[in-house]
């Protein structure tokens, strides 16, 4: 259901205020939707490879209107919103766990 919203709207705002994991971040990545959120470590990372990704400072409601105005005029301009989703494949996923195991000495 939640899917359902996310292809629908024109851009996802996630006002984090502290570090969290993000599902809807990565659901507007698939769908390719520009997805503002807080400067936190935890979405710079998940987002990190994603062009329609834009960061504001934590708790900055005026910062978020600025820039929601930005996408607002490229919006009104006729430049698209949408934006490549990172490929990221099975492989590819298991080979980042597999670097992380191995830097923590963990190995199969």
């Amino acid at each position: 259901m939640i899917s359902k919203y996310v292809s629908a709207a024109d851009v996802l705002i996630l006002p984090y205020l502290k570090n969290a994991g993000s599902d809807l971040a990565n659901i507007a990545m698939a769908y390719g939707k520009p997805v503002m959120t807080s400067d936190i470590e935890t979405m710079r990372e998940c987002l990190a490879d994603y062009g329609g990704a834009s960061f504001t400072p934590v708790g900055d409601y005026a910062a978020i209107a600025e820039r929601l105005a930005e996408i607002y005029a490229r919006h009104k301009s006729g430049n698209p919103l949408l934006h490549n989703p990172p490929q990221n494949t099975w492989d590819e996923v298991a080979k980042q766990y597999e670097t992380i195991f191995t830097e923590l000495g963990m190995k199969r």
